[in-house]
């Protein structure tokens, strides 16, 4: 009950008070009631606690900093609806309020596990995709490395412009005489002399 406001109640508190009374059928409480409820409360704050007062009262304010689980919230919460049921059918309508003021906070400690939860449930997306892109910048870094010596070593196969791959074959047998000399032709002969060469006498005797 520490997380429970003890200042004075607000218009809005009291419509909300109405709104709920009527919703589920009940009375809102009397006068004197809230008379005598405000005097008990009163003597709450000068009353002297015992040690086993004092001792319940430490162990329910640890069991709220341990941040129990949401089950276990769930659990205490479906226990003060019973309770709180029971009030209705007595038609107890302090007792109600006072049920409505606990479920009340255990929402308000529910919606803080669920959001503990979503946080951790989100660290764990943020570290799940931390390590994927780790993991597809070492295989693009890999890749690129491959590509790089791969290209070097078609460079280093490929030959030179104006080069081929074959060796020069070398001579051999080079013919190192001096050209052959010039034929001078005959000096032609004189027209009659190729004239009698060139007749062929046939004489019979």
């Amino acid at each position: 009950m520490d997380r429970v406001s003890n200042s004075p109640f607000t218009d809005r508190e009291v419509d909300r008070l109405i709104k709920v009374c009527q919703a589920e059928g009940l009375k809102p409480p009397t006068k004197s009631r809230l008379e005598k409820k405000s005097q008990r409360l009163q003597q709450l704050t000068s009353q002297r606690f015992t040690d086993s007062d004092i001792t319940k009262m430490m162990e329910r304010k640890a069991a709220l900093k341990q941040h129990p689980s949401h089950g276990q919230l769930l659990q205490e919460k479906s226990r003060l609806n019973q309770a709180r049921n029971l009030a209705i059918s007595r038609r107890d309508a302090a007792e109600v309020a006072e049920l409505d003021v606990k479920i009340a906070e255990l929402e308000v400690l529910a919606v803080g596990v669920t959001r503990d939860q979503e946080e951790d449930q989100w660290a764990k997306v943020n570290e799940r995709n931390r390590r994927l892109n780790l993991e597809q910048t070492k295989r693009a870094e890999a890749l690129a490395a491959a590509k790089r010596k791969a290209l070097m070593a078609s460079r280093s196969s490929t030959p030179k412009t104006g080069t081929s791959g074959a060796k020069p074959e070398a001579k051999t047998g080079t013919n190192l005489s001096a050209p052959p000399e010039k034929i001078t032709p005959a000096a032609p002969q004189t027209t009659f002399d190729a004239m009698v060469q060139s007749v062929s006498i046939d004489i019979d005797f």
